[in-house]
């Protein structure tokens, strides 16, 4: 998995490439809380996120937990395989309910997606080495 990161002031942007898994999930779960000390809004890009296990969801639930007390938190680009896990695991409702109360399920599903470049405030961690 790799994890791209911006950061610009309470806003930080992760987004992940490959596979959240047991394997992986650890080093997303350093990452994130190695960066949300100020944080007031999290935003998690699954654009090119090509499966999630329960280990990786366990690690969003936390990061929702620490977010709902300090900001926010969203996550957007979720694939259909994606998607699909979070509504039979029922974090659907959880991780993808807009400020406003609204579902962005259907956001979600249909923006397009956009090719990430580590560019600007960006960093790539690749295979726990940043780049």
């Amino acid at each position: 998995m790799n994890i791209i990161r911006n950061q610009n002031d309470g806003s930080l942007i992760i987004a992940l490439e490959g596979r959240l898994d047991t394997t992986t999930a650890p080093e997303l779960e350093q990452e994130i809380k190695n960066r949300l000390d100020g944080v007031t809004e999290l935003v998690m890009d699954f654009a090119r996120l090509d499966y999630i296990s329960s280990a990786g969801l366990r690690v969003l639930l936390s990061a929702q937990k620490v977010m709902g007390k300090q900001g926010s938190m969203k996550v957007i680009h979720a694939n259909e395989m994606v998607m699909e896990v979070f509504e039979v695991t029922g974090f659907a409702d959880i991780l993808l309910r807009g400020d406003d109360g609204y579902d962005s399920i259907h956001q979600c599903l249909c923006e397009t997606r956009v090719p990430h470049k580590a560019a600007g405030g960006s960093t790539a961690v690749r295979n726990g080495r940043r780049s």
